[in-house]
């Protein structure tokens, strides 16, 4: 998708070298996102990125739920959870 869309890989490429961990886009490429270790790095990527002409950037962050152990989605799966 990005040789048919280079703006996508520079976005991806501002996201890396703002030490984002990954960079992927989303559906239909519309969307880049990426994975930061902490708030303060993606806080200060978004800033850098709201300053691209046509470009917008969110923080979003995750809601803290944890995945239960692969035994227990087992036995959930088996009808035993």
């Amino acid at each position: 998708m990005e040789r048919e869309y280079p703006v996508l890989g520079e976005i991806r490429e501002l996201l890396l070298n703002a030490r984002c961990a990954d960079s992927h886009a989303g559906g239909s490429g519309a969307t880049v996102f990426g994975v930061f270790g902490d708030e303060r790095s993606a806080r200060i990527a978004a800033e850098g990125l709201d300053r691209c002409s046509g470009w917008k950037a969110w923080v979003t962050g995750h809601s803290g739920i944890r995945r239960r152990p692969a035994s227990v989605d087992k036995q959930k799966n088996d009808g035993l959870g």
